[in-house]
C-alpha cells in the first residue's frame, strides 16, 4: 500500500491545495499547501504574530474568501453550501470583540448549539460532560475562557 492509499484507509480529515488569502490589498498566504490532514491527528501551527496563522484558519472554516482548494471530510469549501460547511467546520477565536464571561462548559455548550435550537436538553449537558473527560479538561470546566 502506498502512502496515500494509506493516508485514505485511516481516514483523510482535510487538505489544502494552493491555498491564497489575504485582506483587502494585502496578501497574507499564498500557496499554501497541507497534504492529508488525518482523523485523529494534532497539528500544530506556530509562528510569530501577523503570520497568517488566523488567515490559514479563517479560510479553512469559510470565514473569509480565499483562492485555492481546502477540502475536509471530502467536502470541497468552494463546491459546498455555506451552510451545511458550517456544520462540519466550526473555528473559535483566541481573543473576541464582544467581553462576555464564557465558562469552558459554557464555550462547549455555545459550540454545540451553534448549528441547533437553543434549546439546552439533559442530553446536550451530557454531550458537553463527555468531551471535557474526553480532552482531559473536566478540572477546567468553570473556569473562564477569555
Amino acid at each position: 500500500m502506498n502512502d496515500k492509499e494509506n493516508n485514505n484507509a485511516k481516514g483523510c480529515f482535510a487538505t489544502v491545495k494552493h491555498l491564497s488569502a489575504g485582506y483587502k490589498r494585502k496578501q497574507v498566504l499564498f500557496d499554501i499547501s497541507i497534504d492529508d490532514i488525518n482523523c485523529g491527528e494534532l497539528i500544530g501551527l506556530i509562528g510569530p504574530n501577523a503570520s497568517g496563522k488566523s488567515t490559514l484558519f479563517r479560510s479553512m472554516a469559510g470565514l473569509m474568501t480565499c483562492d485555492g482548494e481546502v477540502m475536509i471530510k471530502e467536502q470541497r469549501l468552494d463546491k459546498t453550501p455555506i451552510a451545511t460547511w458550517s456544520r462540519i467546520v466550526g473555528m473559535m477565536p483566541q481573543q473576541y470583540d464582544v467581553y462576555i464571561a464564557l465558562t469552558v462548559f459554557d464555550s462547549i455548550l455555545l459550540a454545540l448549539k451553534s448549528h441547533e435550537h437553543w434549546r439546552v436538553t439533559n442530553d446536550d449537558l451530557q454531550q458537553v460532560e463527555n468531551v471535557l473527560n474526553t480532552l482531559n479538561l473536566t478540572h477546567l470546566s468553570e473556569r473562564n475562557a477569555t
